[in-house]
């Protein structure tokens, strides 16, 4: 048999479309780069898929990846906890957090912070860059608000990371306490409260200040800056109710006089 006849019936044995490898002909083995028929024994040859196609491919199902990620975890109800519930094991999760600002927030470049408590703690929520920058309106001493983001321990001191801005919310400010209602249950919490001062004594580092309204009276605690005061001005302050020596007061955060 001939070498012509040889290649007929291999010819004839093999499917017509063949798979290159390594730019040979898998018909006939001879060397035929990268075209689609064999110059030597007529066989159509399918080309491999290319690498750049593949490339694109998988880096088109990473994308699609992520943005289900981003979808997945924006559909998913966050879990809100109480501040005392928060342990070590729990570092890095997302969680959500619903109490009182309880102290004056701090702004700086791409920066943003501010206290948080419920009825059972107090955590610092923190956010950074263009996330600080988007939060809007910015929490204020005495909002009610509900924050959600990833909680952060360091040295046994959680903290709130927030990464995204619509995970902010600012429901309410805090509305005025009638003095007679702020008793030992509320030991602990933010309140607000209005009245008129009716007597005051200066201390080291501060003031004491005797406020009244039309339901009665309480100690407000007012350290650091001394503002001008007289008996009868009209006094509005948010602050923790504490207890000191068997007698509730209020440790002012803020103080507005009017």
């Amino acid at each position: 048999m001939t070498q012509k006849d040889k290649n007929s019936t291999m010819n004839a044995k093999q499917p017509l479309f063949l798979l290159i490898k390594g730019g040979e002909c898998p018909s006939c083995g001879k060397y035929i780069g990268s075209i689609e028929i064999c110059n030597y024994c007529g066989a159509h040859i399918k080309k491999r898929l290319s690498l750049k196609l593949i490339k694109y491919t998988a880096l088109s199902v990473a994308v699609l990846g992520v943005i289900c990620l981003y979808l997945v975890a924006k559909v998913i109800e966050i879990t809100t906890i109480e501040i005392k519930n928060i342990t070590p094991s729990m570092n890095f999760a997302t969680v959500g957090i619903k109490g009182i600002v309880s102290g004056e927030p701090h702004t700086g470049e791409r920066y943003l912070s501010f206290p948080v408590s419920d009825e059972t703690g107090e955590l610092f929520v923190r956010a950074y860059g263009a996330v600080a920058e988007d939060i809007f309106p910015t929490p204020e001493l005495g909002d009610s608000v509900y924050v959600a983001g990833s909680i952060q321990i360091k040295e046994d001191e959680p903290s709130l990371i927030i990464s995204a801005s619509d995970r902010v919310w600012v429901h309410s400010k805090i509305a005025i306490t009638p003095i007679d209602e702020i008793s030992w249950s509320k030991v602990g919490q933010i309140v607000r409260l209005s009245g008129r001062v009716k007597s005051y004594s200066k201390v080291k580092g501060g003031l004491i200040i005797l406020v009244a309204d039309q339901t009665g009276e309480i100690k407000v605690v007012n350290w650091g800056e001394k503002p001008t005061i007289w008996p009868g001005r009209g006094i509005e302050c948010v602050g923790i109710v504490k207890i000191y020596r068997e007698e509730i007061e209020v440790v002012a955060r803020r103080i507005k006089f009017q």
